[in-house]
């Protein structure tokens, strides 16, 4: 069929219908020719085009398209410095953002269509650069024309890229112009003539560079050989997901099942407060899966979505996620990564086409406008769970949890906020009360987690450690008023710096390394955790993190691998792999597995450094306490310091000692549930005798 025969518009915008639906799809379907200059390009555009593009090919269409590479702010800057630069660059841009593309599994199918286009001669791309004589700057022109087989052609100019955005998500504009009425050729001819002069490279400002040479022959030999069909669809993204239920053989335990019905008699709302390593997620799981076994029976769409505080959690839960039935989509990092998707099922959801789909996203990504604009209007019924849910009381998170979610579930070994009692209230108003708990205490009494041996080893401070200490004690002392304050809550800016940098003084003892070293022994491959302090050795310039590292990989021969928020998601996930089959001795970690990380392979963890917050040091031990194949009990290694006997002034003893009963609550309440508990406390019998704590 010509474009003729359609019934177009002189101008679409986004307030009456998607430019998607009501323009691009239709005109590529009669289209043999598509011609395009756009700021950016995205393939997964190629899923969103769909069907259209399925017979646009079938017609024997080809598209020439004219974009900006995607360059970082290092390449902006070196490309300014020199024109030599900017065709190397330009060209490491697009193998960059192919080798990202060709990594995400979402869009798999909208990868293999483009290397399949490039391979087989149907796509043919050129970058552009402007050059105005001012300096460099972004080709920013968004024009395209489609041709059909009788040389008719619809010209269109206006704001939309070639996008996800450009088609659905953002408010664009586009005028249309029609080379077979009087009124619209002269500017139709113009439009064509334009995007003509800039694949010839003779647009004055603006220099074209063909497709890397190494970025095509990367693509073709990533091209499959048949072309892919159907890539976007929501038939295939139907057939791919099913019903969310438990897996086969799945047998919850009794507190499971017990946490279940508690909450679906609250009618689906409140908090699981059940310890680190008690089967959250599957009892989290389990609940939804109750929720979408009602809403089958009452052919109700159902949208579960779960939040996490950290990326490398998306990717457990999904592993779980999985085993229920369901294929879940991974929403974080760019949006362009996954709101295709998102938009996709979101339609099938409200148009009836699908029952389930669930997302799992960070916080910081579920506070983004990007995905609040997913969950406003929804006419499917929601089901937020959050895990960890406690983080969520800041400012802005707080204010992103939907009202309209009619299904809310929070889990926390903690759900209470530290200092702040507002934002614990605001968590339990919106998710409601704590329907369920399960304390770490009787989890272990109950053996739903392990046994464990505390050992906790005093550290004193060397002499030049034992004088920065000393001085900082002074200026904490005059801060707060000696004797007179009775807490540590809503300190004055300059006390809280004090006590951070004495706090790092402590967290980078030297002392430290030496006692590791002998606890550690020859014992190696006995599955370590290493938890350090994100400060350096004192009196040098290596991170204990990096310390430690030498000392057990390199001293020790050990096999070990860092942890931390710089490692990647995938090596995240590949070192707690070694870890778990024993291929790794010993994880050495900065905070990042606190929270949600299995790694119930662990038999051992050396604490160097905590912190006063309870949640810290009970997510770390439910770290420790997971149950795993041959293991019996876990033993925990911690390094509390404290300054020499008498090298305090006496007038500094009242502030002491209410910071190292700070220090003790841990120590104390990790002592009170191990099996060595009477051995451990001894260890502190004679700081608690200094600091006059035996009543702790």
């Amino acid at each position: 069929m010509a474009l003729t025969a359609l019934d177009l518009k002189t101008e679409y915008r986004s307030d009456h219908a998607t430019l998607l639906e009501a323009f691009f799809r239709p005109c590529l379907r009669r289209a043999v020719r598509y011609d395009r200059a756009v700021g950016f390009f995205s393939s997964s555009s190629l899923g969103l085009l769909g069907d259209g593009l399925d017979e646009f090919l079938d017609n024997c269409g080809a598209i020439r398209l004219i974009a900006s590479p995607r360059l970082s702010v290092e390449d902006v800057d070196a490309i300014r410095l020199g024109y030599e630069e900017r065709r190397r660059l330009a060209a490491e841009a697009v193998a960059r953002e192919i080798e990202c593309l060709k990594r995400e599994p979402q869009f798999s199918s909208e990868f293999k269509m483009l290397a399949w286009l490039i391979a087989n001669q149907r796509l043919d791309i050129k970058l552009a650069i402007v050059d105005g004589g001012q300096g460099f700057g972004i080709y920013h022109e968004k024009l395209g024309v489609f041709t059909d087989e009788a040389d008719d052609f619809v010209a269109f100019a206006g704001s939309a890229n070639e996008s996800f955005g450009g088609y659905v998500q953002n408010f664009e504009c586009i005028d249309v112009y029609r080379s077979w009425l009087p009124a619209d050729a002269p500017r139709a001819e113009a439009k064509r003539q334009a995007f003509a002069r800039l694949w010839r490279a003779e647009t004055p400002n603006v220099e074209i560079y063909d497709f890397p040479a190494a970025a095509r022959a990367r693509l073709i030999e990533l091209a499959p050989r048949d072309r892919p069909r159907g890539v976007g669809s929501l038939s295939q993204w139907e057939a791919r997901d099913g019903e969310l239920h438990p897996p086969d053989g799945f047998e919850p335990r009794k507190y499971q099942e017990e946490a279940v019905r508690a909450w679906i008699a609250k009618n689906g709302r409140g908090v699981f407060a059940m310890a680190t390593g008690t089967g959250k997620t599957l009892t989290a799981l389990s609940a939804a899966s109750e929720v979408a076994r009602r809403a089958r029976e009452q052919s109700t769409a159902l949208l579960v979505v779960i939040v996490c505080p950290q990326k490398h959690l998306v990717t457990q839960w999904a592993t779980d996620v999985q085993a229920f039935g369901v294929s879940p989509l991974l929403c974080f990092e760019a949006a362009t990564d996954w709101a295709p998707e998102a938009a996709r099922q979101r339609l099938a959801l409200d148009d009836g086409r699908a029952p389930i789909a669930l997302w799992i996203t960070t916080n910081a990504t579920f506070a983004s406008e990007v995905f609040q604009s997913y969950l406003g209007g929804l006419r499917s019924s929601l089901l937020l769970i959050a895990d960890e849910m406690h983080n969520l009381g800041a400012g802005q998170l707080r204010h992103a949890l939907p009202p309209k979610a009619a299904f809310r579930l929070g889990l926390s070994a903690t759900p209470e906020r530290r200092n702040d009692d507002e934002g614990t209230a605001w968590l339990l108003d919106y998710f409601g009360d704590v329907v369920f708990e399960l304390s770490l205490h009787e989890a272990v009494e109950r053996h739903i987690l392990a046994p464990y041996r505390y050992f906790p080893t005093i550290v004193e401070l060397a002499g030049d450690e034992l004088e920065d200490y000393v001085v900082l004690s002074e200026k904490i002392a005059r801060a707060i008023g000696g004797g007179q304050v009775t807490n540590f809550i809503d300190l004055p800016p300059t006390v809280e710096q004090l006590l951070f940098r004495r706090a790092r003084l402590i967290g980078g003892a030297r002392g430290k390394l030496e006692h590791l070293r002998a606890e550690f022994g020859d014992r190696q491959n006995d599955h370590t955790l290493v938890y350090c302090s994100d400060s350096s050795v004192n009196g040098t310039d290596v991170r204990q993190i990096d310390a430690v590292t030498s000392l057990l990989g390199t001293e020790l021969g050990l096999k070990v691998a860092q942890y931390t928020h710089e490692t990647s998601t995938q090596l995240r996930s590949d070192r707690l792999r070694l870890f778990d089959e024993g291929r790794l001795d010993a994880l050495i970690a900065i905070n990042c597995l606190d929270e949600g990380v299995d790694v119930p392979a662990t038999r051992r963890a050396f604490i160097l450094a905590s912190s006063t917050n309870p949640r810290q040091y009970v997510q770390r031990r439910g770290r420790v306490l997971r149950w795993a194949e041959g293991k019996q009990r876990a033993e925990i290694h911690d390094f509390v310091v404290i300054p020499p006997d008498g090298a305090l002034p006496p007038e500094l003893e009242p502030v002491e000692r209410r910071l190292v009963t700070r220090e003790l609550t841990r120590v104390i309440e990790f002592a009170a549930h191990a099996e060595n508990g009477p051995v451990a406390m001894n260890v502190l019998l004679p700081v608690q005798e200094r600091y006059d704590l035996l009543h702790m």
